[in-house]
């Protein structure tokens, strides 16, 4: 037995820990010393007790362990812990201008070897998602070390959703204040140099989808002189960075009418020529052509059609249809901008899913560009599911 308390590998159950995968599934670990409990840091060691890894242990999870560090010194969590967001917010800082952007991604969990925990910024006030076990039983700490990073912070925000969490077999609190001012019920935050409003408290995710922040300036850029309608879109980011680049015609379309609401103020602040309409997406998209109407640019971006593999086959034709509605109202020369974020759902068969839409569409697209998170979501190589956010920018030629 290991000389300090240790979670003990099966025989050949190390190569992907070794690997710098960041996970370790129940079914891999042969014995786990007394000493260690759910939401403890320790010690992975292979069968013969030569040092792997160190993380987080839940014996609740799937997720048995959640790995920090693959380096033998790092026996100190909280060290380990102030360590990484340091690095993380100067990755972070040397990716934005503070003057045109103040939000942004600061830590993106995984990726950042912080298990578990997204961090994102909007100006002044931090959004923390604690999905893990590990990350809520260092939550105060994780809250000291980031007002320490930003002394200028007025408030720390907890919003994690309690479907993951109870998959972790926390039942604690995970929604609220953390610390300092609660968030207004609006924020203001610069996004590209453009003003967007922020609902922290009661919006989607924590705020803003601030993985599509690249792909809005990079669309906009395609905007000009153009009609664009921009479908399931929150609060209308794709809708006003085009209407902001000379979009000669902006339609959003989504469901949620408070979403809206906050999308129309925007507009009414800084562009004009923008329309908003509270309605199914793809009845919108049949009826739209029945009208015989077209639009230059469209954009996709639906919710998570697969939450898992299971799911895959009902996803494939949600998009299928969704794709094959957009295409029949574009021009020839006109683009499509379509995203998955299932990560269920890789690459290549989102690829293979749209090519079929457009054979149902009867007609031709070129791949112009292939589209992904933005760099504040950050991909390991060794850790392949964090690239979950696909896209492709598509131009009709025939």
């Amino acid at each position: 037995m290991p000389s300090k308390p240790a979670i003990i590998l099966k025989s050949g159950r190390d190569k992907s820990a070794r690997a710098k995968h960041p996970w370790i599934f129940s079914g891999a670990i042969e014995r786990v010393s007394d000493e260690i409990k759910s939401g403890d840091y320790g010690q992975v060691l292979d069968k013969q007790n030569n040092f792997v890894a160190w993380g987080f242990y839940n014996t609740d999870s799937q997720i048995a362990v959640r790995l920090c560090s693959w380096r033998a010194a790092d026996c100190d969590p909280k060290q380990l812990i102030k360590k990484n967001l340091q690095k993380a917010w100067h990755q972070r800082v040397n990716l934005f201008d503070e003057q045109t952007d103040n939000c942004y991604r600061l830590v993106f969990a995984e990726s950042d070897h912080l298990p578990g925990l997204v961090v994102d910024r909007y100006a002044d006030y931090l959004v923390l998602q604690v999905h893990s076990l590990g990350m809520q039983m260092m939550k105060d700490y994780i809250v000291d070390c980031l007002r320490d990073l930003m002394p200028q912070l007025e408030g720390v925000f907890e919003k994690s959703e309690p479907k993951y969490l109870s998959l972790e077999g926390y039942k604690g609190v995970s929604f609220g204040v953390l610390w300092g001012k609660e968030p207004p019920d609006l924020l203001t935050v610069l996004e590209n140099n453009h003003q967007y409003l922020v609902d922290i408290k009661n919006g989607q995710k924590t705020g803003l989808f601030l993985d599509q922040k690249s792909n809005r300036r990079y669309l906009a850029g395609f905007a000009r002189g153009k009609r664009v309608l921009n479908c399931f879109s929150y609060t209308g980011g794709f809708g006003l960075e085009a209407a902001l680049s000379g979009a000669d015609q902006v339609l959003n379309i989504d469901s949620s009418d408070a979403c809206l609401q906050i999308g129309q103020q925007q507009a009414e602040l800084v562009a004009q020529n923008v329309d908003f309409l509270k309605a199914d997406v793809s009845k919108s998209l049949d009826l739209l052509a029945v009208e015989n109407k077209q639009f230059d640019l469209i954009i996709l971006d639906p919710p998570k059609y697969a939450e898992s593999a299971k799911q895959i086959k009902r996803a494939a034709r949600a998009y299928k249809d969704l794709n094959r509605r957009a295409m029949k109202l574009l021009p020839l020369g006109g683009y499509l901008a379509t995203f998955s974020c299932s990560g269920a759902v890789d690459r290549k068969l989102f690829g293979q899913i749209v090519w079929s839409a457009s054979l149902e569409a009867g007609a031709d697209f070129a791949i112009l560009e292939e589209l992904h998170q933005s760099a504040d979501h950050p991909v390991l190589l060794s850790f392949p599911e964090s690239r979950y956010l696909k896209g492709l920018f598509l131009q009709r030629v025939s």
